[in-house]
């Protein structure tokens, strides 16, 4: 699977998706406006009010339909901008909307147990922090992840899905990893809002006829054939009719673009697990169970879903997914090298070791979002290897703090134990507590298990109260800057805490690698810096990054440290997020070459490239067997 060119695809549908839309939106417009004039214009209703008592006259068309026109288009807009802001907790948003309740380790039974299990295999193994997982109670077998980007993430299942044997279980959860690697999930949120925008014009006619029909309305016409409220009643009538006739054009809108990326995550699926049985099996219960999902809001995500979750009202070409079936006949009939939808015949990178010196610096992008079974057991053994205490604190909300905190704790025993004195001053459970978990994390590999601990802890920490977040928050700087000066490692950790708790992302500005030349000078200069203390070395390193960049002219000279600092860091990161897909993967590759100048990327380089990709938006999986 080619993490960019999945990324790029699902960038060019949505903006397919936006043409498609403001087509739809036009041609709503334009029947509102036909029915305004149907009713006060060339019926019986003729306002006088309005057009004078001759009727109307052609100079007062134009100015009447324009406001039409212009108060539809802000209800569509308005109705699509609430479904927006209504969405911007990411997926916890949606699957609370669907009446979903996150399932903790500690209060799960056997099968949540190995739900999360599964999740938190695919999560090491795509280098993904793990999401929260939410269960709808609902006997149909379904599932779904929603979520912007992949830091909001959150996978829904059904309780009904969760007594899935283990193999088609893992098929189900690998489809919709799928879903997040893909950059599916931002384009299904993008087309929840769309529909919500269509269906608000028929909530409008829909309070115009409830007001009518109270006598809460009073009509402006005084032509004696108006019938008083009767026009106000039949133009409510038909605003109505449209905002319906819209609900259809959306739900065609959901389903078109849907069944198209569905295939995609099957073949990806069988790609994750090279088991074509576990997720055909699925999908066979679930044509003899059933997926269908109660919940008061399914219709409105039903995209987003593995299989149809309300297949029972609608189907054909308002169906959101293709027939299971089909889906069936296409898993079971490609070949396991072929099923990664036209990227077969290239090999998914396995796991790679650092025998014999190192992963080669040019094999990195290769990685970017992979998946296979090699490395599904990596993710099972690094998940078994994590010591019971620290993978049981990272489980868990409070105890998750201590973890997110172990990582920006001094190597210094002195400059420890003040930082430890700090937490203290807070919180003296939480500075037990780090004591109590800082053997354990001293004796993990620094640069194999640590970042996969640290993401596992996500999800716990996600679940914090917004007034425990700003603490944690504040805490982690204050710890960061305690010694006045913030490494590359640091800052990461602080960038993806802010994420994780909350911070809402610069929007993304789209552009081209010619265009952030310098924003990619201050990370490569960054990097180059933790080559080492030898201006030489730091020099060498930002060669071999810069050489990698196809950009002309001569390699510039490398940025002073004081360039390349926090101030100067983030909003160079925030601006490379909008990078097109070619230039994101240069970026990463020329990351890749600076971390290793001699063209080997160690261990202990791996995870500082790893923490660098994932500001960029792109996970690295571990490159290394489990310690």
């Amino acid at each position: 699977m080619d993490f960019f060119a999945h990324q790029d695809a699902a960038r060019r549908s949505s903006r397919r998706l936006i043409w498609v839309m403001i087509l739809a939106v036009v041609a709503v417009i334009a029947l509102v406006n036909l029915a305004f004039l149907a009713v006060f214009q060339i019926g019986p209703f003729v306002d006088a009010d309005l057009f004078g008592p001759e009727g109307p006259a052609p100079q007062h068309i134009g100015p009447v339909l324009a406001w039409v026109s212009l108060g539809t288009l802000v209800v569509i807009v308005g109705g699509g901008l609430l479904s927006w802001l209504g969405l911007s907790g990411g997926g916890r948003a949606v699957a609370e909307s669907l009446g979903g309740r996150e399932l903790h380790a500690n209060l799960a039974d056997a099968d949540g147990r190995r739900l999360l299990n599964v999740v938190e295999e695919m999560a090491l193994a795509s280098g993904v922090p793990r999401p929260p997982v939410f269960v709808i109670k609902d006997e149909g077998l379904n599932a779904f992840a929603a979520g912007f980007r992949p830091s909001d993430a959150a996978i829904g299942v059904t309780s009904g899905l969760m007594k899935l044997p283990r193999d088609e279980l893992q098929g189900v959860i690998a489809h919709e990893y799928s879903h997040i690697l893909n950059g599916d999930m931002r384009l299904n949120m993008r087309l929840i809002a769309a529909v919500a925008g269509l269906m608000a014009v028929a909530g409008i006619g829909r309070m115009v006829i409830h007001a009518v029909l109270r006598g809460g309305a009073r009509s402006s016409s005084r032509d004696k054939k108006g019938g008083g409220a009767l026009p106000i009643l039949l133009f409510g009538a038909a605003l109505f009719a449209i905002g319906m006739a819209g609900w259809f054009i959306g739900r065609w809108i959901q389903a078109a673009f849907s069944r198209r990326r569905e295939f995609l995550a099957d073949a990806s699926a069988v790609q994750f697990t090279r088991n074509p049985d576990g997720i055909a099996g699925a999908l066979s219960r679930i044509a003899s169970g059933g997926s269908g999902v109660t919940a008061e809001k399914a219709g409105d995500v039903a995209h987003l879903f593995f299989a149809d979750a309300i297949a029972s009202r609608i189907a054909g070409m308002f169906a959101t997914h293709p027939p299971l079936a089909e889906r069936i006949a296409r898993i079971k009939g490609l070949p396991v090298e072929r099923v990664a939808g036209g990227q077969g015949g290239q090999a998914t990178p396995g796991v790679m070791g650092f025998a014999g010196g190192g992963m080669r610096a040019t094999q990195v992008v290769e990685l970017a979002g992979a998946m296979s079974p090699d490395r599904l057991r990596l993710g099972a053994a690094l998940l078994e290897r994590l010591p019971a205490e620290l993978a049981s604190a990272a489980r868990e909300p409070v105890s998750a703090r201590a973890i997110a905190l172990l990582p920006l704790l001094h190597r210094d025993e002195a400059a420890c134990d003040r930082q430890i004195a700090r937490i203290h001053a807070k919180d003296p459970w939480l500075a037990a507590e780090i004591r109590r978990l800082q053997p354990a994390w001293d004796g993990l590999d620094a640069d194999r298990a640590r970042w996969p601990l640290i993401q596992l802890a996500c999800p716990a920490l996600g679940a914090l109260s917004p007034r425990q977040r700003a603490s944690h928050l504040r805490l982690s700087e204050a710890l960061a800057l305690d010694d006045g000066v913030l490494t590359m490692r640091e800052f990461c950790v602080l960038r993806m805490l802010r994420r994780v708790l909350g911070e809402v992302p610069t929007s993304l500005q789209r552009s081209r690698l010619r265009e952030r030349a310098d924003d990619a000078a201050v990370v490569l200069g960054a990097l180059a810096l933790c080559a080492g203390a030898d201006p030489a070395v730091q020099d060498a390193s930002f060669r071999a990054g810069w050489a990698r960049l196809p950009l002309p002219g001569p390699t510039p000279a490398r940025p002073p440290a004081s360039a390349c600092g926090p101030g100067a860091l983030g909003p160079a990161f925030d601006r490379l997020c909008g990078l097109d897909q070619a230039g994101l993967r240069a970026l990463i590759d020329a990351c890749a070459h600076a971390v290793a100048a001699d063209g080997k990327v160690e261990a202990r380089e791996a995870e500082l490239l790893r923490l660098t990709a994932g500001q960029l938006g792109v996970p690295i999986p571990a490159f290394a067997d489990a310690a």
